[in-house]
């Protein structure tokens, strides 16, 4: 399934924000946006700052389980520091936990009968935890078989979870000037989980 993007945009005229995000779902090639937050000051210059949050991409709320709800907090200054934090929070989240994970057919590739894998390249560099070890999805060969890097694992009937969250239900931004005049990203994100 695709994964769930947050992209953070700042700038000195609040009405460019709406040029940099359309400029930014053109690159993206979507009209999926499932979320949004933003926020804006005045700045020390006068001038005003806006902030925007936009998430894109994923799915919609499930309407059955997957994962349960998991809550994002990411609060730093400067836009390229916030925007990483929020990439890595993101790529953390559980999405979905097998419990049938084979590791014993072929080195460095899991096994499941319960299709959890996404063919075509979406799924590849998400991370997964296997008998709670951290390692990376290389390729996805089918819906049922994944590669991933560093050492091999070994067992049967093990739990592995998929990582990186893929939908959102709540976002919020907001913003203030810290005392050496960096922009603090305050966002708040609620992910996966399922529709009441």
């Amino acid at each position: 399934m695709p994964l769930l993007k947050i992209k953070l945009f700042e700038d000195d005229a609040p009405a460019d924000l709406i040029v940099d995000a359309e400029a930014y779902l053109v690159a993206e090639t979507t009209d999926e946006v499932r979320a949004m937050g933003a926020d804006q000051f005045l700045d020390h210059d006068g001038d005003t700052l806006g902030v925007l949050a936009m998430a894109v991409g994923g799915i919609d709320t499930p309407a059955s389980l997957t994962a349960v709800a998991a809550v994002i907090a990411v609060d730093k200054d400067r836009l390229v520091d916030a925007q990483a934090a929020v990439d890595l929070a993101l790529s953390l989240v559980p999405h979905q936990t097998v419990t049938d994970a084979n590791l014993d057919l072929v080195p460095n590739e899991i096994s499941s009968a319960s299709t959890p894998f996404t063919t075509g390249g979406e799924d590849d560099g998400r991370k997964v935890l296997i008998a709670g070890q951290s390692r990376n999805i290389v390729s996805v060969t089918s819906t049922t078989v994944a590669v991933y890097d560093g050492v091999a694992l070994t067992g049967t009937g093990q739990t592995v979870v998929i990582l990186g969250a893929e939908s959102i239900q709540q976002l919020t931004l907001s913003c203030h000037k810290a005392k050496d005049r960096d922009t603090v990203f305050s966002l708040r994100a609620v992910v996966e989980g399922e529709n009441p």
